[in-house]
């Protein structure tokens, strides 16, 4: 199945070099921000892990007034 050209560029990166990719630094300081707020109770980081996702996944972003979740779903 052909999707419909859109106004949009893939741009790759390597995995172990996140600094290339602008967006990536930004939602990694961000989800490292989120586990140290949650961090700060007395909750073992994996389920720090779990929730920081999920917060992660549905905040509204500003550019597209959706979540990231409300995007692939």
């Amino acid at each position: 199945m052909d999707l419909p050209p859109y106004s949009h560029q893939h741009h790759f990166t390597a995995p172990r070099h996140p600094q290339a990719d602008g967006q990536s630094e930004v939602t990694n300081r961000k989800a490292l921000q989120q586990l140290r707020l949650i961090l700060t109770g007395s909750k073992a980081w994996t389920e720090a892990l779990a929730l920081a996702e999920y917060q992660l996944n549905t905040m509204v972003h500003s550019t597209t007034g959706l979540s990231p979740f409300e995007l692939v779903f």
